[in-house]
């Protein structure tokens, strides 16, 4: 049976967010294997969201909360309009998934059913692109690294299949587990990014 999915997309107010939250949007919905459902979650006044047309036809709901709450606190309000037997795909205004994102993502899951998470190469929005997370690793110290952070993406990182965290940009995670899975820090927000095809399936979530 396919993995149902419910994407939650977290935006702050402001006009610059807005005209990338349509990007967001547009790439949703051109997405080869599209979420069942669309969240939006508005860090502020979500009036200018209310009154797009695209945000209407492409979201089921819209949850406004306070301009300063985190973005793992923003996307947690949305959890409860979700049904335990779909997977919740996290994303940001800042996060433009390619259009086989989900489809790598969901069938990461469908394929190895004690994972609780699939995590996407994130890259960054320069030219060549760089990469800016592929997974959380960490030093005996006990501090996280970041695997293959600053490399040119040429596909050779594409191998990496388990990793002990991951970032949260374009996460896609059981619902069952949405209680007990924490990013940390909470109060971290994404940067700008992009999310490639290139799905792995990592069984926990680390900070980003």
């Amino acid at each position: 049976m396919p993995l149902r999915v419910h994407a939650v997309v977290v935006t702050r107010h402001g006009a610059t967010s807005h005209a990338q939250l349509l990007r967001v949007l547009e790439a949703l919905n051109a997405q080869t294997c599209p979420a069942e459902a669309v969240t939006l979650v508005v860090c502020g006044d979500a009036e200018s969201a209310r009154g797009s047309e695209l945000v209407a036809a492409s979201v089921e709901g819209i949850i406004q909360t306070r301009s300063g709450d985190s973005f793992a606190h923003a996307a947690s309000l949305a959890f409860r309009r979700i049904p335990d037997d779909s997977a919740i795909w996290l994303l940001d205004h800042d996060t433009v998934p390619d259009p086989e994102a989900l489809a790598h993502l969901a069938g990461a899951l469908e394929r190895s059913p004690m994972a609780a998470v699939a995590a996407p190469k994130v890259l960054g929005d320069s030219e060549p692109p760089e990469i800016v997370s592929l997974g959380v690793t960490m030093t005996r110290f006990g501090s996280s690294v970041e695997l293959a952070a600053g490399e040119i993406d040429q596909g050779q990182q594409d191998g990496v299949e388990d990793a002990l965290g991951a970032d949260i940009r374009g996460m896609l995670l059981r619902a069952e587990l949405r209680e007990t899975l924490t990013p940390d820090p909470p109060s971290a927000w994404p940067t700008r990014a992009s999310i490639s095809a290139c799905a792995h399936d990592w069984p926990v979530v680390g900070s980003s």
